[in-house]
C-alpha cells in the first residue's frame, strides 16, 4: 500500500524494515480511518478494520501497531479467531498503555514504550528554563521494548 504524505515517519519504519529485511519478510502498511479521538473509539475503529481485513491479517506473522488500543484491538480479534498472539504471531504495541490504566491485571501486550511521562517532565522544564530566560538545549529520550505474551522473547520463535 502507499503510503500518504501525512504518514512519514510510518513510511521511514517500511523503508527501514524493507532495508533490514530485504527478501525475507513482505511488508505490507494497513492504514485503518479512525473517525474519534477517544481510545475507545481507536479500539473500535481497529477492531472494525481488523474484521474488514481478517484475510489479509490472517496470513501476517509480525504486526507493529500505532498504539496499544490497536494491539489490543487486535489480540481480542485474533483469540476469536482462534489465533494464539505470541505463538501464531507476534504482536507489537506502542505506548505501554496497560501499565496506565491498570495495574492490578498482568500486562499482555508487548510494547515500546517511549517514556511519556520523561518527556512531559523534559519538556515541562524546558519551557520553564525558557520562560526564565534560561539557554535551553534538546534532549534524547530512549525508548524501549517491553516484551509480553504477544512477543515473548524466546528461541522458540520462527518467522
Amino acid at each position: 500500500n502507499d503510503i500518504p504524505d501525512n504518514q512519514t515517519p510510518l513510511r521511514d519504519i517500511k523503508d527501514a524494515a524493507s532495508e533490514v529485511f530485504t527478501e525475507k519478510i513482505h511488508i505490507e502498511t494497513l492504514l485503518y480511518k479512525r473517525n474519534s479521538n477517544f481510545n475507545a473509539f481507536e479500539y473500535r475503529d481497529a477492531l472494525k478494520a481488523a474484521y474488514a481485513n481478517q484475510t489479509l491479517l490472517k496470513n501476517y506473522k509480525v504486526i507493529w501497531c500505532e498504539s496499544d488500543f490497536t494491539a489490543a484491538a487486535l489480540l481480542d480479534f485474533f483469540e476469536e479467531q482462534h489465533i494464539e498472539p505470541g505463538r501464531d504471531v507476534l504482536l507489537i504495541g506502542t505506548g505501554d498503555l496497560e501499565n496506565y490504566y491498570d495495574d492490578r491485571a498482568e500486562a499482555q501486550i508487548a510494547t515500546i514504550d517511549f517514556n511519556a511521562e520523561l518527556i512531559g517532565r523534559e519538556l515541562a522544564a524546558s519551557v520553564i528554563a525558557e520562560i526564565n530566560g534560561k539557554q535551553v538545549s534538546n534532549s534524547i529520550i530512549e525508548a524501549s521494548f517491553i516484551p509480553r505474551r504477544t512477543f515473548p522473547l524466546s528461541k522458540e520463535i520462527i518467522l
